[in-house]
C-alpha cells in the first residue's frame, strides 16, 4: 500500500523547500523586522538570502548570519541585479521574495507549502496581502479581476490569468516561483529602473501553463516615504520601457500577441500623456510619432487627444495611469 507523503518527508528530501530572496539597500530601520518575520514562520524549511546592495546606513550591521540566513555584499548595482544574484545562490525548490521594508505573516510559508504539496505541477503562485499606509493600519492588497473587483474566493488554479486578472497589481512579496521557472525566465530585467516586477511576473505567466492564486493575505507592504519606486521619473521611464518590452514579447509569444500589443500601446500612450502633463509636449509628440508599440491610427488619435482634451480630464487620466502602473510595484 502506498503511504501518503508527509510534510516532514518533503522537507527531508532537500536542503530547503523555499529560498527567500531579500535585496537590501539602506533599510536599517526595517531589516530586523523583515528577517524576524521569516524566522518566526510556522513552516521551517527555508533559507534567507540577503544581498546588501551597497548600503551606506549600516543596514548590514543589523543582521546576524546563521546557516539559514546568508548575507552577501556588493557595490550598488540596483535591485534587479541583487535579486538575480540571490536567485543564482538559492537552493530551494521554490523561490519567494521579500523586500527589506516589508514582512511576512506567520503562516505565509505553511500556506504556500500546503498548496504546492497538493499541486506539485504548479510553477507560479500569486497571492494577496496587506498594505500598511501607517503603523497599525492595514488595507487589503488583493488580486484584482479585470474590472477592478477583488478576488476573494480562496485558492484556485487558472489557465487564463492574463484574461481574467490585472497584471500590474501584485507586490513582489506575493510571488512564489519554482526553480525551473526562475531558470526559464532568467530572472529580472536589468533595463528597468521601475516596473521590473510587472515585467518579470508577465514573463513567468507567459511561460506557465497554470497559475495558482490565493486570496488569503500572507504579507504586509509598508509605506516608506522616499522609496525609489515612488519617484516620478522612475515611474515615467517604466511606462516607456514597459511599452517597448511588451512589444518585443509579442514577437516571442504569438499566442498572446493581441494582449501584449494592447498592453504595449497602453503603457506607451500613458508615457506620452505623462510627458505632456509634465510640460514636455514636444517630447510627447516626438515619442508618439516614433514609438513602435503604437499603431498608426492610435498615433493620430493620441496626437489629436493631446490637442483637444481639457487639462482637467488629462490630469484624471494621468493619475489613474500612475495608479495602474505603480499598484503592484510600490515596494
Amino acid at each position: 500500500m502506498k503511504v501518503a507523503k508527509t510534510a516532514e518527508d518533503s522537507i527531508h528530501e532537500m536542503d530547503c523547500f523555499f529560498s527567500i530572496v531579500l535585496p537590501l539597500y539602506n533599510k536599517k530601520a526595517y531589516i530586523k523586522r523583515a528577517i524576524q518575520s521569516v524566522i518566526k514562520q510556522t513552516f521551517q524549511s527555508w533559507e534567507l538570502i540577503i544581498i546588501d546592495d551597497g548600503s551606506t546606513d549600516g543596514s548590514a550591521d543589523e543582521i546576524f548570519e546563521s546557516s539559514r540566513v546568508r548575507v552577501y555584499k556588493q557595490d550598488n548595482c540596483g535591485v534587479s541585479m541583487a535579486r538575480n544574484r540571490a536567485l543564482k545562490l538559492s537552493r530551494g525548490k521554490y523561490v519567494l521574495f521579500l523586500d527589506a521594508d516589508d514582512y511576512y505573516l506567520p503562516d505565509k510559508l505553511q500556506h504556500e507549502f500546503d498548496a504546492l504539496d497538493l499541486h506539485p505541477d504548479i510553477d507560479l503562485t500569486l497571492g494577496a496581502g496587506y498594505f500598511e499606509p501607517q503603523p497599525g493600519t492595514l488595507k487589503s492588497y488583493d488580486i484584482l479581476h479585470k474590472d477592478g473587483s477583488p478576488y476573494q474566493n480562496g485558492s484556485r488554479i487558472t489557465e487564463k490569468f492574463l484574461h481574467e486578472y490585472r497584471i500590474e497589481d501584485i507586490p513582489i512579496n506575493g510571488h512564489c516561483v519554482s526553480r525551473k521557472l526562475c531558470e526559464q525566465t532568467q530572472g529580472f530585467s536589468l533595463d528597468l529602473a521601475f516596473g521590473e516586477i510587472t515585467e518579470f511576473r508577465l514573463r513567468c505567466i507567459l511561460e506557465s501553463k497554470l497559475v495558482m492564486i490565493h486570496s488569503t493575505p500572507l504579507y504586509v507592504v509598508t509605506n516608506v516615504p522616499g522609496s525609489a519606486s515612488k519617484q516620478t521619473e522612475n515611474i515615467l521611464n517604466a511606462k516607456r520601457v514597459l511599452g517597448e518590452t511588451l512589444f518585443d514579447l509579442a514577437k516571442k509569444y504569438p499566442d498572446h500577441v493581441s494582449y501584449l500589443r494592447q498592453k504595449a500601446e497602453h503603457h506607451s500612450l500613458s508615457y506620452a500623456l505623462s510627458l505632456s502633463l509634465l510640460g514636455r509636449n514636444s517630447e510627447a509628440k516626438r515619442f508618439i510619432k516614433q514609438a513602435p508599440p503604437i499603431g498608426k491610427l492610435k498615433k493620430l488619435l493620441a496626437g489629436l487627444i493631446l490637442w483637444i482634451t481639457p487639462l482637467s480630464v488629462l490630469k484624471r487620466m494621468y493619475r489613474q495611469s500612475f495608479r495602474n502602473l505603480s499598484g503592484g510595484d510600490i515596494n
